[in-house]
Formats: structure tokens, sequence, C-alpha cells
């Protein structure tokens, strides 16, 4: 019984698609779109991308750029791959955040749909 239960108490903690602990502000955060993560204690949402970036099979005399959204909720952070297009970093509910990548890669012959999409961001509290 005890076993039963204790079990049953670590389900929740098991299925939670959050990559850092609530309130740590600090480690590395892959979302994809539409996810929702708890980062420096508060909910951060990957809400919107924009991706203009040249496709890897092609030969681009600029190399694009994809702007990731994220929403708190109360705050809304724009980041970019390029920094010639935008910031790569900025704060969102008191944490520094950095966008790390963008996967999947742009193929000219396979268009994205945005479920799709996955972020790796860089999480500090300084």
């Amino acid at each position: 019984m005890r076993f039963a239960l204790a079990a049953l108490l670590l389900i929740p903690i098991s299925c939670s698609n959050s990559p850092t602990e609530p309130g740590s502000g600090a480690g590395a955060v892959t979302l994809r779109y539409g996810e929702t993560a708890v980062i420096g204690g508060n909910r951060v949402t990957f809400s919107d991308i924009h991706d203009s970036r040249c496709a890897k099979d092609v030969a681009c005399v600029w190399a694009g750029d994809a702007a990731v959204q994220l929403n708190s909720g109360t705050e809304v952070l724009v980041l970019h791959t390029n920094a010639t297009a935008g910031a790569t970093s900025g704060k969102l509910a008191g944490v520094n955040i950095n966008l790390e990548d963008v996967k999947p890669e742009r193929i000219t012959s396979d268009p994205i749909t945005k479920s799709d999409y996955r972020i790796s961001l860089s999480v500090s509290s300084k």
C-alpha cells in the first residue's frame, strides 16, 4: 500500500514538462511550439515564430532570421537567431534568457508547420 501511494505521488513530478525546477531560474530549456515551462518561478510559453532563415540547401546572400516569441502572461520577449535582426537574449519573468537554437532547419522542398518547431534556450538568474 505504501509503495502504491509513493508511486502515485511521483506521477505528477515525472510527467512535468518543465525542463527546469520551479523557481530555479537557471539551466537549459527546450520547448516545442506552444509548450510552457516554469522558468524562474514563472510560466513561460513559446507562443510564436516567424522564420525567414535561409534554407540549408540554398546559397543565400543573407542568413535570414527566426524570431521567437516567448510569453509569460504579463510580458512578451522576442528573440532572434540573427543578431543583426534583433536581440538574441533578453530578460523575461526576472531571468536572462538566451536563444541558443531553433529546429528544424529550413529546407526548400519541406514547409515547416509551427507545431514542428522546437527552441533551445539557456536561462540564468544573473
